[in-house]
């Protein structure tokens, strides 16, 4: 996902909250329905940012994220 341009000084800080869903049409795959037959299932995902420069952020991962089936 392509983060909007913003200005920004060194050691910029701030929070993003990302939205997930089913189908998002904007070229990320689509959550797949559980695949553990009669339950629900569980994910979770790893944000990186990266600069026009190509320096990297630290990783950060979310919290487990229950998929319901």
């Amino acid at each position: 996902y392509k983060v909007p341009e913003f200005n920004a000084g060194k050691n910029a800080s701030g929070d993003f909250e990302p939205t997930l869903g089913y189908n998002f049409g904007n070229g990320i795959p689509e959550i797949q329905a559980p695949q553990c037959p009669g339950r629900n299932d569980s994910s979770f995902f790893l944000f990186v940012l990266k600069d026009k420069a190509g320096n990297r952020s630290d990783t950060v991962s979310s919290p487990e994220v229950v998929i319901i089936r």
